[in-house]
């Protein structure tokens, strides 16, 4: 191939990463997707900076931090976090491509990154995911400048960017699995597990996570106990249909013709160390959370990061040696992912009415309508609080109905901790002032009686489809005397 006919590929394999950002861009611009439940619930956290938080690490509240400072907290500034921090993990998978194969390479495994169909739903939507992926790219890229370098500045950086994972989500901590059974598959790189180089990048790793195992420690390690609330495993073991329910949506998140194809590449096709240090950071990833679902149960997007590695796989196999096919499959997620960004006018288009079991978005909707129909009670109360034992509730109508940054409290009697509202926002830790206690059903007596005087105010009522109506009972409340009284 010459170099002109090289030159000309990466031009095009950039200009249709750049498209891609763009159209995204204007998604998030012009498409009128509000904020999920866990986006306003983040968003919230920024407004306390801490060393952790009761459910995830802190990186995610740093950067809506940052962002809210910069550019506010307006709905598309909160959802271009996720955007820039995709676009970014994509141009490491690029420099990592081009590292381990070439230029061309590198641009095609970028692309049909930024092609999956989780990850081009993911770049929407801030969450933990976000960062986690361009700090499990950026450990990869640092880690094969230490493995085949040696000095020991790569390998400091490549426990830079494992730490910051890790203070990103816990599920960063796979890696570290990954890495381990690769080098010890491979007889030219073992015995880099007895360089001390190799454990210094470890311990620089646990020391840009140490202040958040310091926090868990000062919160009875808070944030690990939720993780394994959510994993279940204290219920009853295996659930093979929870382990169908995970699995079989990967094939389409990842790419109906891509998965194939990529599977048939590996097995007719010759293997090298690039193909098993990526398939070694990747398999693992989805054997513990399948492992996950069997025994408990998993969501949809745990093994994303699977998805970092077998995306530049697939993209700079298939690129080199199927290129057709290689069109075909991206061309295949992307229209399916347009279908996915677009349902709602398409299923205009289509005659399809729209209710809560044909609309997967259902969840997030109407609540910043229900916001809105709030937001005049809260405007006539000065400094009143919003109180609720929902933390659904408090994070949407906290975002909808009130001034940045919201006054919110949990309703937590039992003291249990469900929320961040619960560790930070009881209640019964708030200064005395007027209160707006709310709830999608009406409040037991036994709850009014807490306060000096309590009167149901009204009843909001927001109907999103003819089977979606969202109720909000809103009682103004005085006096707290504490929970029981």
């Amino acid at each position: 191939m010459t170099d002109t006919s090289s030159a000309r590929e990466v031009r095009w394999l950039v200009v249709a990463l750049v498209a891609l950002l763009l159209h995204r861009l204007w998604l998030l611009m012009f498409g009128d997707i509000p904020l999920d439940l866990e986006e306003t619930y983040y968003l919230f956290w920024s407004t306390a900076p801490d060393l952790g938080y009761y459910s995830k690490p802190p990186v995610v509240a740093w950067l809506l931090a940052a962002q809210s400072a910069l550019f506010g907290t307006g709905v598309v500034a909160v959802k271009t976090v996720s955007l820039v921090l995709h676009g970014l993990t994509a141009l490491v998978l690029y420099s990592l491509g081009r590292r381990l194969w070439s230029p061309a390479a590198g641009w095609a495994g970028a692309v049909t990154f930024f092609s999956l169909p989780l990850i081009g739903g993911l770049s929407l939507f801030t969450s933990t995911d976000a960062a986690l992926h361009l700090c499990w790219a950026l450990t990869l890229r640092f880690f094969v400048e230490a493995r085949d370098r040696g000095h020991w500045h790569w390998w400091v950086a490549t426990g830079i960017a494992a730490g910051l994972g890790l203070l990103s989500k816990y599920t960063m901590g796979l890696l570290a699995i990954g890495l381990l059974g690769y080098l010890l598959s491979s007889p030219a790189y073992r015995r880099l597990l007895t360089d001390p180089r190799l454990w210094l990048g470890v311990l620089v790793a646990a020391l840009v996570w140490s202040p958040n195992l310091w926090w868990n420690a000062q919160n009875h390690f808070i944030s690990f106990q939720h993780t394994a609330d959510i994993s279940q495993l204290d219920r009853a073991l295996f659930h093979p249909d929870h382990l169908v329910e995970f699995l079989l949506p990967q094939w389409p998140l990842f790419g109906i013709v891509l998965a194939p194809l990529l599977a048939v590449s590996l097995w007719r096709g010759a293997r090298d160390d690039r193909d098993r240090l990526l398939l070694w950071v990747s398999i693992p990833v989805l054997l513990v959370i399948a492992l996950q679902a069997l025994l408990a149960e998993a969501n949809l997007n745990w093994a994303s990061t699977a998805y970092v590695g077998l995306g530049l796989l697939a993209g700079a196999r298939l690129w080199q040696h199927q290129r057709r096919w290689w069109l075909v499959a991206v061309l295949v997620n992307l229209t399916l992912l347009g279908v996915v960004q677009h349902y709602h006018t398409l299923a205009q288009v289509a005659g399809v009415e729209l209710t809560r079991k044909t609309d997967p978005y259902f969840k997030r909707l109407g609540w910043r309508e229900l916001g809105a129909e709030l937001r005049p009670l809260v405007q006539e109360r000065p400094g009143v609080r919003l109180v609720s034992s929902s933390r659904r509730l408090l994070a949407y109508l906290g975002y909808y109905a009130m001034d940045w940054p919201p006054r919110v409290a949990s309703w937590n009697p039992g003291e249990h901790i469900r929320s961040q509202y619960d560790l930070r926002y009881n209640l019964k830790d708030m200064p005395a002032g007027p209160l707006l206690f709310v709830s999608e059903s009406p409040v037991d007596q036994g709850v009014l009686r807490s306060f000096s005087s309590a009167r149901l105010l009204v009843v909001l009522e927001v109907q999103v489809y003819r089977d979606l109506i969202h109720k909000l009972y809103v009682y103004d409340v005085t006096g707290f005397k504490g929970y029981g009284s």
